[in-house]
């Protein structure tokens, strides 16, 4: 569910030290809590609530995608594409090839994310 996204998106972010904001008068990286279907209808959505000089960043593997996304062509702000230095799809850590941030380990097998059973399988 989106929320659980949002909760270890938050801890990862926190864990690491890296600032961000809910607050939309903060400047840098936003964490935005409402779920959306398309990237161009958040957008639309962040700005009728104020934000401003929006970028949005796209991990390179998934750059070749934009320009099949909805609409992508009026997103209306620039997109960046940053480096993936390991592949966290759900699929690889079921099936045990990749591990989980440290700082969403406990809440994984908390709440049975992942088909987890235990604290000691996403090691």
């Amino acid at each position: 569910p989106f929320a659980m996204r949002y909760q270890m998106i938050a801890l990862v972010l926190e864990s690491e030290e890296l600032p961000y904001s809910t607050n939309r008068k903060d400047r840098g990286l936003i964490l935005y809590d409402s779920p959306y279907l398309y990237s161009v209808d958040l957008l639309k959505e962040l700005r009728k609530k104020g934000f401003k000089d929006l970028t949005w960043a796209v991990g390179e593997d998934n750059a070749e995608s934009v320009s099949r996304w909805k609409d992508w062509d009026s997103l209306g702000c620039p997109v960046v594409t940053v480096p993936v230095t390991v592949d966290r799809h759900s699929t690889a850590i079921r099936e045990g090839r990749e591990s989980l941030h440290p700082a969403i380990k406990d809440y994984v097998a908390l709440n049975r994310l992942y088909g987890s059973s235990g604290r000691d399988r996403y090691s």
